[in-house]
């Protein structure tokens, strides 16, 4: 999921963005190596530039390269409230629930490291943070809060 797919009450997953996520916790699934023989293959091909990622020197050197940082059970559940990082001028936030994508199957959607996220289990409370975020008090409350102040 990426942010220009994001409006109040409305999360679509852009249908051409599929990402490999060989991982459940903060460090790549050791299990790749022998459970995964043609994911390890793929990619191998990109160990440089998987290495050569920020996060990864920064946090996850000596772990698997195909490690990605900020990623754990929070990252596949069930429903997510999400918000842009950089929201302009008007905040807004949306749910996001699995899709049944037409080339894989059914799959959890996995927000881009430029959306925020709430990970919540039901749809009813997806929608209900959803609505409270997006309420006209809150919305604007939130950018006051995060724009900077004079000295």
């Amino acid at each position: 999921m990426r942010g220009r797919g994001l409006q109040a009450f409305r999360a679509q997953p852009d249908p051409n963005y599929r990402i490999l996520l060989p991982q459940r916790d903060m460090h790549g699934d050791p299990a790749l190596l022998t459970d995964c023989p043609r994911t390890l293959r793929f990619l191998t091909r990109f160990r440089d530039e998987l290495e050569n990622r920020a996060s990864y020197r920064k946090f996850q050197r000596n772990k698997p390269f195909w490690s990605t940082w900020s990623t754990g059970p929070y990252t596949f559940s069930p429903y997510k409230v999400l918000w842009k990082e950089m929201s302009g001028h008007r905040f807004c936030a949306a749910y996001v629930g699995d899709i049944d994508d037409p080339v894989i199957g059914r799959k959890v959607v996995i927000p881009d490291h430029k959306l925020y996220m709430v990970p919540v289990d039901t749809i009813e409370e997806a929608q209900f943070l959803t609505g409270i975020l997006n309420a006209p008090t809150v919305a604007k409350a939130i950018l006051i809060t995060n724009k900077p102040q004079p000295i």
